[in-house]
């Protein structure tokens, strides 16, 4: 008993500390983030005519959407599986115009490929080929750079969509000469309790990196700061999955983490301090925040960054370690888009009132994003009014704006659908640009 007071007293010290790092605690109410977990669909080539019609020219720039405030974010998440070839970008440009979107959120990176040239990650085998053995194969074109030439002619921005810790989701592993780091690094995954890394063949989900290694966030600082530097037209980088994945259970029980969390609580394994366990991780988050923030915007100080969030604090901090409210005052992002994802309008009002209430963030913007999920269509009772109730919700209680989930809901197949119709006669009814302010 003598050496065990002074421990306990360091352990509550270091548990302060980390507070003040980390940021208190809040609850709220969300699903899990499940819309960027399906597997990519294939699609049919673009039609050549889109609908519905959009408006002849760029949108006027900087005129403004709400007295006194700038233009309304309006912004569409692009998967990845929404394109296969140049001319679905190009079709997809015009759909988001046609809605009424000042902003599109554009895929480039999922499961440790890439959607653009690269020196650091290998091309995605999508674009090449049906099976993971085409991982690293040129496909001879650009998808972010088509999508930015699109684009910027009509004032419509583009930011670079990647998802941060997922590395691989499929039962087949890359090929190891494509240098994917899945088959190179296998000791950079995540593990469980019981030391057993994540598997997307025996889980069928994304296996995490583990942000609680130095060479981990090296590498990933690269690889945005890579696209940073590659396309200085590039109006943003948009962060999703940077968070511990909590719905597939207890990670990361790895060595390293476990040494470095014990050299900060006199010994105690987490299990014996929770609390400070979760924070630690939480740190991990934010220490790889920092880093790819700070090459970011060494390259580029200009470039927005933004993330997408969980919308339900007390979900985010206790099971994703996504400590995530006070990252634009921290300065580590410029907006952040909550993913308030819910059939229930009061549910989804409750949400809004966590992060745009009293304990909103000081600095940073807050767009909210909305998900009219088939399922909820069909077993919940979702209808238009229900995705009109909740714009109306979150522009009532001062959001900056709205990014809407996904493009395959307003355009399958690349036609709009009744959804799309009823969103821009209704609510995104003129479109005012966001880049005259930024360039």
């Amino acid at each position: 008993m003598r050496g065990y007071l002074p421990r306990l007293l360091h352990t509550f010290a270091v548990l302060a500390c980390m507070a003040l790092v980390c940021g208190g605690a809040s609850s709220g109410k969300q699903s899990p983030a499940s819309r960027k977990t399906s597997a990519p669909s294939k699609q049919s080539p673009a039609p050549q005519s889109p609908a519905p019609a959009r408006p002849k020219g760029p949108p006027p720039a900087q005129k403004p959407a709400r007295p006194g405030r700038s233009p309304e974010i309006r912004a569409l998440w692009i998967a990845r599986w929404d394109y296969h070839t140049p001319d679905d970008v190009k079709t997809i440009v015009r759909n988001a115009l046609a809605l009424g979107c000042n902003c599109i959120y554009f895929q480039v990176r999922g499961e440790g490929t890439c959607y653009y040239p690269s020196k650091v990650e290998p091309w995605a085998w999508e674009l090449t080929g049906d099976e993971p053995s085409a991982t690293g194969r040129d496909p001879g074109w650009d998808p972010l750079r088509t999508a930015l030439d699109e684009a910027h002619l009509h004032n419509l921005q583009v930011h670079a969509y990647m998802n941060v810790l997922p590395v691989w989701k499929q039962a087949t592993a890359p090929p190891k000469a494509s240098g994917h780091i899945y088959a190179t690094h296998p000791e950079w995954i995540m593990v469980d309790r019981s030391g057993r890394p994540m598997s997307p063949a025996r889980q069928s989900f994304y296996a995490f990196l583990n942000p609680a290694l130095p060479q981990v966030r090296t590498h990933l600082a690269r690889v945005f700061a890579e696209v940073a530097e590659r396309y200085p037209d590039l109006d943003g980088i948009h962060l999703d999955y940077i968070r511990y994945p909590g719905e597939m259970g207890d990670y990361s029980y790895d060595k390293e983490s476990l040494r470095q969390f014990k050299q900060g609580t006199a010994g105690a394994p987490p299990e014996q301090v929770p609390l400070l366990w979760n924070r630690w991780r939480a740190s991990r988050i934010n220490l790889l925040l920092g880093e790819i923030s700070r090459e970011v915007r060494r390259v580029n100080p200009s470039l927005e960054i933004s993330a997408a969030v969980i919308a339900d604090y007390k979900t985010a901090i206790e099971t994703k370690m996504q400590r995530w409210r006070n990252w634009p005052d921290l300065g580590l992002v410029d907006a952040v888009a909550p993913m308030a994802y819910h059939y229930d309008l009061r549910v989804f009002s409750a949400m809004l009132d966590n992060f745009l209430g009293p304990q909103r963030p000081r600095k940073g913007r807050i767009v909210v994003g909305i998900w009219p999920s088939e399922k909820w269509q069909s077993g919940n009772g979702y209808t238009q009014a229900t995705l009109g109730k909740q714009i109306a919700l979150a522009r009532e209680k001062g959001a900056d704006g709205i990014a809407l989930f996904g493009y395959s809901v307003f355009f399958p197949n690349h036609k709009a659908s009744a959804w799309a119709a009823y969103v821009r006669k209704n609510w995104f009814t003129n479109t005012y640009s966001l880049r005259a302010k930024s360039r």
